[in-house]
């Protein structure tokens, strides 16, 4: 995801290619998280600025609602109340 949202917006074909396959895997494991019924556990994460996951998250979030409004919402179910809140600020 954190790679996705940096290639948004290149218009440079293996840019593009990168996230046209980014957005293939990022689907399959938010349909996959759906389906389980599981959330996607930002505090759990280890990260040396977790900040970034959530401004990386938002940037998917707008590219979906922007792209795919059917996909933006199941991505969304999988925020847990509080990241939800802060993703979406």
């Amino acid at each position: 995801m954190k790679r996705a949202c940096h290639l948004i917006g290149s218009t440079r074909p293996q840019s593009q290619s990168k996230l046209n396959t980014d957005i293939v895997d990022i689907t399959f494991l938010v349909n996959l998280l759906v389906q389980s019924r599981d959330k996607i556990d930002f505090t759990g994460y280890d990260a040396q600025f977790p900040e970034r996951l959530y401004v990386a998250a938002r940037v998917m979030l707008d590219y979906f609602r922007a792209n795919d409004l059917a996909l933006a919402e199941k991505l969304e179910a999988c925020f847990e109340a509080a990241d939800c809140d802060r993703i979406t600020g």
